[in-house]
Parts: C-alpha cells; structure tokens; sequence
C-alpha cells in the first residue's frame, strides 16, 4: 500500500474525498487492472520491453518502483551504503605506506 495525502478535495463517482485526508494506492491491484495491462496474470517479459531503467521510465501505470519523487527509495539503497564509510574517511589523513619484507 502506497499512502497519499489529498492536497484539493476530489469527487470520484459518488465520493467526496476531502482535502487533508489519506488516500492508499494497492500496487497489486493496480496491476491486475485489464484495462491498464492486459492479460495481467501472464508472465509476459515483452511488455517491459519499451521501459528505459536508464532513464527510469517504465510502463504508463506502472507504480511499484515510479519514478520521480515517488521512486522506491530502494533503488538507491546501495549508493546511500557507502556515504557512512566516505564520512568516516573524511576525518583522516590518509598517507601510503609501503611495506617491504
């Protein structure tokens, strides 16, 4: 589930959903949507075929890993691993030693 707050009040068929409130996208079922994909229980790697992950654009739809702000903070994971190391080192001179034996 995916929580969203309402910046500006929407009417969506019969509901009012007010401006403040919290709204839950389901991935899962966001997915399973025909319209959105079809056959969506069939494996089908083609469909993935037209994504550029360089440039971080995926299926129209698709919400698991979006991009922008709403990207899965998950993708940087590996990346934000190394700044705690590089802060560390920061507060040391380094010098190259040479050991002979």
């Amino acid at each position: 589930m995916i929580p969203r707050k309402v910046t500006k009040t929407h009417v969506i068929k019969e509901y009012t959903i007010p401006e403040g409130h919290l709204m839950m996208l389901s991935p899962y079922w966001s997915h399973r949507d025909p319209q959105r994909f079809p056959d969506p229980e069939r494996f089908n790697p083609d469909r993935w075929l037209s994504c550029d992950l360089d440039k971080n654009q995926f299926i129209n739809d698709f919400v698991g890993f979006k991009g922008g702000r709403y990207q899965c903070p998950g993708r940087w994971g590996k990346s934000l691993c190394h700044v705690p190391n590089a802060m560390q080192l920061c507060k040391y001179h380094l010098i190259k030693i040479s050991v002979r034996m």
